[in-house]
């Protein structure tokens, strides 16, 4: 890649790449990644969405709305009650230590009802501070299914999912499902070798 494309393709916008260099955008798509390039770090892309948004705020900005439309709307939105389940707004507020104390030592929801900040609020300062999500324990391998009421014990290996059988009790799934995992990691030890 020589300098002027690896300036498009870390400043550019992806239609504006793959038209001057005659490629599809997903080859462009894989340029970005070596870069880490993303639609959110591209000036490019900032300039396509903000001349969208600005488009399209000027052809709503356009249309007329009747009165019947708008007290139709204003209806709408009252019998809605939205502002009785909107989550208080705490972007950009500054956060206690003992907020982040409980990130990750319980489910993102229910950190978020202890510390009044949405769901999403959580998950997104969990991982900027980079604490692993809740674990109530590791995965064992068996699941019930509900429909024949026995035991599933399945393993994956490199992406796949190999079903290892049905089980009578939780514990044989477990059991099975080890048993795999032990199987699996020295077939991996004996090709390594």
């Amino acid at each position: 890649m020589d300098d002027e494309l690896a300036r498009a393709v870390r400043s550019g916008s992806a239609a504006a790449v793959s038209y001057w260099w005659g490629v599809g955008k997903t080859t462009v798509a894989k340029w970005r990644q070596a870069p880490g390039v993303t639609k959110t770090n591209n000036a490019g892309a900032h300039r396509l969405v903000r001349a969208a948004a600005e488009k399209a705020l000027a052809a709503a900005l356009e249309t007329e709305l009747s009165a019947d439309e708008r007290e139709r709307r204003r209806e709408l939105m009252r019998s809605l009650r939205l502002w009785e389940v909107a989550p208080a707004v705490t972007f950009g507020k500054p956060r206690a230590p003992a907020e982040d104390a409980v990130l990750g030592t319980m489910r993102d929801a229910e950190a978020a009802e202890r510390t009044g900040h949405t769901w999403h609020g959580v998950r997104d300062r969990r991982r900027e501070l980079g604490i692993p999500g809740f674990r109530a324990r590791e995965p064992s391998g068996a699941s019930d299914e509900r429909r024949t009421g026995r035991w599933a014990a399945r393993l994956s290996v490199r992406g796949t999912r190999h079903h290892l059988g049905t089980f009578a009790t939780k514990e044989e799934a477990e059991r099975a499902y080890q048993q795999a995992r032990h199987r699996s990691a020295r077939q991996r030890a004996k090709r390594r070798r």
